[in-house]
């Protein structure tokens, strides 16, 4: 099997989690926090947690959880998985932090189980401050500063009214944090003028629960916090406990297959896969053996294989029709993906056209064959 491909009405996002996280998913299929596991890490240490009448960081997150259940039709809803949720994949692994010994996860979530939030937006709301309206944070004040200085009076004007009352002027602020949730400047070439710069649009996504179903991606951190990426031809196994005995496997993509209850093997390792999941450890087995596309004929040569213009993988773009573009000394072929046979279509099969629609496996973008291949390829 491959990779699975991102399903329609879902964003694939990124999220840094404890082991522990990891454990509880292929322990139930499901991780549900019970308390919420936000992005800022506050102690006994923090003034702000300490005393109920000072606004923190912490206490924005929980009006973002709370914001985000009303809007998920689940009022009730008092924690949230965080993730990275922009459109592009590489702009989500630039937000994750570094935790050396945490699991980097990635995950298709359907759109209608999430709420995406602006982090910078955030930030501004944990400083218990209004957020600039959107007219505002839309005009750049170097293009036009008329513009921008006609917009900043506008909300000084709004927020600081002297003659409206210190209950409308909260009122007036809270209003003004559903900001965070305005997705327009989000897209490419408009991004968040909180950031202070391009391409640095930090998109939140919280929904209330994930599943195994949904699992793309494990890469473990290591002592420095970055992700070990797995090579092409080295493969991961990891063992859990859902529905008797759970096995997810995965090549340098990601996920290939999931077996559980009687198709799981190996269930003598049932006795170690508990033990290690009551220290919070998942059981995990990492083999470095050769991927073989149908035993071909030719070997494939790394150095040949195109990258995706969007998150820069090397080799994993496929066809519509499940097979993967490749490039050989004798110009581009088609592989299928399963684990046998030898079918392969050549080049001038009518089905390898320019226009031929082809996708990442690695980040699930789509592109025209000629937008990632040169002329003379074709």
């Amino acid at each position: 099997m491959t990779m699975k491909k991102k399903k329609q009405n879902t964003r694939r996002c990124v999220t840094i989690q404890p082991e522990s996280v990891l454990v509880e998913l292929m322990k139930k299929g499901r991780f549900e926090p019970a308390q919420n596991m936000a992005l800022s890490q506050h102690g006994g240490d923090c003034k702000g947690c300490a005393d109920d009448n000072q606004w923190c960081f912490s206490d924005a997150e929980t009006w973002l959880v709370e914001e985000a259940g009303k809007r998920l039709g689940r009022p009730e809803m008092q924690a949230a998985v965080w993730l990275w949720a922009h459109e592009r994949m590489e702009q989500n692994y630039l937000c994750c932090d570094e935790h050396p010994g945490h699991v980097r996860l990635t995950f298709d979530i359907p759109l209608d189980e999430m709420v995406r939030a602006d982090y910078h937006v955030l930030r501004s709301i944990a400083c218990n401050e209004p957020i600039w309206h959107h007219e505002l944070r839309a005009t750049e004040s170097e293009a036009d500063p008329e513009k921008a200085e006609k917009e900043w009076r506008k909300h000084k004007q709004y927020h600081n009214d002297v003659n409206a009352s210190s209950k409308v002027l909260e009122m007036r602020k809270a209003e003004s944090w559903k900001e965070v949730f305005e997705s327009e400047l989000w897209e490419d070439g408009k991004f968040e003028r909180y950031a202070g710069g391009e391409r640095c649009s930090w998109v939140l996504g919280l929904t209330p629960f994930v599943t195994l179903d949904q699992l793309v991606n494990v890469e473990f951190l290591d002592s420095a916090g970055d992700a070990v990426v797995r090579e092409p031809g080295e493969r991961l196994t990891l063992y859990g406990t859902h529905n008797y005995m759970t096995t997810v496997h995965f090549d340098h993509f990601g996920v290939t297959s999931i077996n559980s209850g009687s198709s799981a093997r190996e269930g003598y390792l049932l006795p170690k896969i508990k033990r290690e999941a009551r220290r919070g450890i998942i059981t995990k087995k990492f083999t470095g053996e050769r991927l073989k596309w149908n035993d071909p004929k030719e070997e494939l040569d790394p150095d040949l294989q195109k990258v995706c213009p969007n998150c820069g993988v090397e080799g994993g773009l496929t066809a519509q029709f499940d097979g993967l573009i490749i490039n050989t000394p004798g110009g581009i072929k088609v592989r299928f993906l399963h684990p046998r046979g030898d079918n392969e279509y050549l080049k001038n099969e009518p089905n390898v056209e320019p226009d031929l629609d082809v996708e990442c496996r690695h980040c699930g973008k789509s592109f025209f064959l000629d937008e990632v291949y040169e002329d003379e390829d074709l």
